[in-house]
């Protein structure tokens, strides 16, 4: 059982568990999602510069550790003669603006990942909220006849959950795979939504999301940029294994054959 090709291993419980075990090798703990109302009291948009600030009625500690690893986590990459950024503390600002009944509508989720290995601290955030032709979001083109002149599904916000950002430190490195591994899951195990989208403004977040399996068309828009997108099921345990480069004895010590002749084909999971 050393082998990660095997369709049986590209369930829910499965993808979970390979997830969780990336996750340990590199002490990287996975947090639960974090949805409007809970973010809404960890911050506060600031009205006159719109910046993410902490909410002055918390006694969270984390709303503090949110705003400077949302700081320490921007980037920006140069694509040709056109400078493209990161910036998980805008999309914040954006999709969780308690002031904005859109935002709220949109159904935000905020995903975090924390280095565990030494003293605690976020070493990746990640945004989502159901997909719409919105500028905030870069989406305002992606109408039904666009998507379909390119052979992409009937995306919209009754199916599609939207990475809006995702962005890591690099160390641990795998931190932004297992951030969208993360909210894929959650459309995995949804009874509402089918599929997960983004838009790459950057050639490394092209290469995440393709390596992980995503299907993507590339576009002109203030630079290259790609839209890409994966249905519930289609995550496949292999692209996963290559993209965080799991150890191949990892199925023989998480996965066991069934025990009985109906169920000694399949594999499960046991960690």
């Amino acid at each position: 059982m050393g082998s990660l090709e095997d369709d049986s291993l590209n369930t829910k419980s499965s993808i979970q568990t390979l997830m969780k075990a990336a996750a340990a090798s590199r002490s990287v703990m996975l947090q639960p999602p974090l949805n409007f109302s809970a973010v809404k009291r960890l911050v506060d948009i600031d009205e006159g510069t719109e910046e993410v600030i902490v909410n002055e009625d918390t006694t969270d500690s984390l709303a503090k550790q949110l705003v400077e690893a949302g700081e320490d986590l921007s980037a920006s990459e140069r694509q040709g003669s056109i400078e493209v950024s990161v910036e998980p503390l805008r999309s914040i600002a954006a999709l969780f603006d308690k002031n904005s009944q859109a935002a709220r509508e949109l159904k935000p989720r905020l995903f975090l990942a924390w280095d565990v290995s030494s003293a605690q601290k976020i070493c990746g955030i990640l945004t989502v909220c159901e997909m719409s032709r919105d500028p905030a979001l870069g989406t305002q083109r992606m109408t039904q006849s666009w998507m379909a002149e390119r052979s992409i599904p009937r995306l919209s916000a009754g199916n599609t959950l939207f990475i809006d950002v995702v962005s890591s430190s690099g160390d641990p490195r795998g931190v932004g795979a297992l951030l969208v591994l993360n909210a894929y899951q959650t459309v995995y195990r949804s009874r509402k939504y089918d599929f997960l989208a983004s838009i790459a403004v950057s050639a490394r977040g092209k290469t995440l999301f393709e390596q992980l399996g995503f299907s993507s068309v590339s576009y002109r828009e203030n630079g290259q940029r790609t839209f890409c997108w994966i249905r519930a099921g289609e995550l496949k345990a292999s692209d996963i294994s290559q993209r965080l480069r799991i150890d191949r004895s990892l199925p023989s010590l998480c996965w066991r054959f069934g025990f009985t002749s109906k169920s000694s084909s399949r594999r499960y999971p046991r960690c």
